[in-house]
């Protein structure tokens, strides 16, 4: 029997040398949205050479989710480096060819 309770945001940061791993769990909605965006704006991360963003963690992802990755990705890129995703869902997939956001950020 299901418990009614949503999955547990969760937001784990790895480093190897100048590259970065952000793994992304739980659901990306309104509400987590601020967590995410304050996880995103850690200086380190936009000033690394490639950010690598893991998405198969994520249950759900609102638009506003994906424009937070699409906006982090511009940030990185306007500083020199370049953001990868991994592992993102038919769902996620869909909603970025839907605000065409594929020239800032290739969702895959």
């Amino acid at each position: 029997m299901a418990s009614g309770r949503r999955p547990a945001f969760e937001i784990v940061t790895t480093r190897s040398g100048n590259q970065i791993c952000v793994d992304i769990r739980g659901e990306l909605d309104l509400g987590t949205h601020e967590q995410l965006r304050i996880a995103l704006s850690q200086a380190e991360l936009r000033a690394a050479d490639r950010v690598h963003l893991l998405l198969s963690g994520l249950q759900f992802c609102d638009l506003g989710g994906v424009e937070l990755l699409v906006a982090f990705a511009e940030e990185v890129r306007h500083e020199g480096g370049s953001v990868a995703t991994y592992g993102a869902s038919p769902m996620i997939r869909k909603l970025a060819r839907l605000i065409k956001v594929e020239d800032t950020l290739t969702i895959s």
